[in-house]
């Protein structure tokens, strides 16, 4: 994120109804917090090209999302995410360890890590700024789909896995046999993995839902307010 000439923010005393991404405003308004942006890991790296593709991919999308809300002038500058690479640890790794980390790093904040406005005691609170509140994770499954949806015109495809802190989270829908046999019939099976059981709150959302997804799940509530079991993938419609 640039540290100079970074644009200013609307007056909170305005409204924000003539704005793109209201909640990821509002966010910065109440916290005094600017970043914005996903935490994403890799758990997959079998294959660089498809890797660089797949993350070209998410940051065309990110532009293109932005710029189709009218605000992008404003947020893109404010707009940070970090990929974590760590074959040893990440590699196959299941959702459970890619949530600890991930909460480890969330408790962690601080001005002098993520800067101004960190220590707000409003970040703390569930479900306004979504940078602590859920992260990505992009394993095998996410890059092949990619691959499958090369030549379409598919929202849902290609995908990455949400993965959120919220304990109370109530207990992911089970896949009902019509679930599973449509991915059976798409081939995507994997999507549900070994350790995806009633524990896990996890979903899958669209590359195209990036930006949607982040000002969706900042200042709406609990994360698990935006989801559906998968094989859902946000936007639902």
């Amino acid at each position: 994120m640039s540290t100079t000439a970074l644009p200013t923010l609307p007056d909170p005393n305005d409204g924000l109804g003539a704005y793109g991404l209201p909640s990821t405003i509002l966010s910065m308004q109440k916290t005094g917090f600017r970043r914005w942006g996903f935490h994403i890991y890799r758990c997959t790296y079998d294959d660089d090209d498809a890797w660089n593709c797949y993350v070209g991919n998410l940051e065309n999308e990110l532009k293109k999302g932005l710029e189709a809300t009218g605000s992008d002038y404003m947020l893109a500058p404010y707009h940070e995410w970090t990929i974590v690479e760590d074959r040893e640890a990440l590699d196959g790794a299941p959702k459970g360890d890619v949530r600890l980390r991930f909460r480890e790093w969330s408790e962690a904040r601080s001005v002098e890590r993520d800067g101004p406005g960190a220590d707000h005691d409003l970040i703390g609170q569930t479900g306004l700024v979504a940078r602590f509140e859920a992260c990505i994770m992009v394993d095998k499954e996410c890059l092949d789909s990619m691959e499958k949806n090369k030549g379409k015109s598919n929202r849902s495809e290609p995908y990455f896995v949400v993965i959120g802190l919220d304990r109370l989270a109530p207990p992911p829908r089970p896949p009902t046999e019509e679930d599973l046999e449509e991915l059976r019939e798409t081939g995507d099976e994997d999507i549900l993995g070994e350790d995806d059981g009633d524990d896990e709150t996890w979903m899958l959302a669209s590359c195209q839902s990036y930006v949607e997804l982040y000002n969706d799940l900042c200042g709406m509530g609990p994360w698990w307010r935006q989801r559906q079991a998968p094989p859902d993938i946000y936007p639902y419609i």
